[in-house]
């Protein structure tokens, strides 16, 4: 009898301890809870940025801290799947605007600041057939290696050719530990 209670009670402790573990809220910023046994995730729809004119690219500043940041800090796993989805604007009919997903640790970047972090997708070019219309994009990469317990920023880096405006809007970013 004394190997059933002993049994019982450590099958209620361990589904306790996984309960509490899937209750675990996303410390890095954005919102959101853990999902599944353990996982963190962070959702935010930051604000638009300020675009830019500029044909070499800069950062939109979407993991600089805030209500809404695109930032995660991983508490359970090294590898991090990272989107960010929205539209890309371009304010010149026939010129680009061309983006592409990045990510760091430390000090995330202000919008307009000098690329920094590390290139996770290949840039996409949005060509404007009408001027200042949306051109969806969805870059989503898995990144591993990444360090339990520091924060992860991702953010979009944005350029234009042409000398036009351009820049991004209606953003979604998400994160999740896998």
């Amino acid at each position: 009898m004394s190997s059933r209670w002993l049994s019982a009670f450590i099958l209620i402790l361990v589904a306790s301890l996984m309960m509490a573990r899937a209750q675990t809220i996303n410390p890095g910023g954005g919102s959101g809870t853990g999902i599944g046994v353990g996982r963190v995730v962070s959702n935010a729809a930051p604000s638009n940025p300020t675009g830019t004119t500029s044909a070499t690219a800069v950062m939109m500043g979407l993991g600089v801290a805030g209500a809404q940041t695109c930032s995660i800090t991983p508490q359970f796993s090294t590898r991090v799947l990272f989107s960010i989805q929205g539209n890309a604007i371009q304010a010149t009919v026939s010129n680009t605007t061309t983006v592409a997903l990045r990510t760091g640790t430390g000090t995330p970047p202000a919008n307009q600041a000098a690329l920094t972090g590390v290139l996770q997708t290949n840039p996409t070019n949005h060509i404007a057939a009408v001027a200042s219309t949306g051109s969806a994009f969805n870059h989503v990469s898995i990144v591993t290696g990444l360090a339990i317990g520091v924060l992860v920023w991702f953010d979009m880096q944005v350029s234009s050719a042409g000398g036009g405006l351009g820049s991004i809007n209606s953003i979604t970013c998400n994160a999740a530990e896998l």
